[in-house]
């Protein structure tokens, strides 16, 4: 009887254990994979990559319409054109950082895109 109950008890544990959650997948056209990705780039001074994956999170983010993740391709732009000494470009993204920081009403973007336009002038 004993065997009997530790095989139906083994049965219920296998039976359960294909109902438990997966672990989540990160995909690499989300937003916020490519804004881990153009920063990443970014601090190994991957310019480059880091300008193409900000552009590739800005066209996604404005499909979905995501004012925050916006914000972060266009300043992550600036900040990419500011270091390659390109004032500029980086004004123009900061710029648009700071409108969609106005519109996803984020006092930390905010505060972030009025920052890196203060390091221009």
């Amino acid at each position: 009887m004993r065997k009997n109950y530790l095989l139906s008890l083994f049965g219920v544990f296998l039976c359960l254990s294909g109902y438990a959650q997966s672990p989540t997948e990160t995909y690499k056209d989300s937003t916020s994979h490519l804004y881990q990705d153009a920063g990443k780039a970014l601090d190994n001074y991957d310019f480059n990559r880091s300008i193409q994956q900000s552009l590739l999170l800005i066209e996604l983010a404005s499909q979905e319409e995501d004012y925050y993740q916006l914000n972060h391709g266009y300043n992550l732009l600036g900040v990419a054109y500011e270091i390659l000494e390109d004032s500029i470009r980086a004004k123009e993204n900061y710029l648009k950082a700071l409108e969609y920081a106005q519109l996803s009403s984020n006092d930390t973007l905010l505060w972030y895109a009025y920052n890196n336009l203060g390091n221009i002038y």
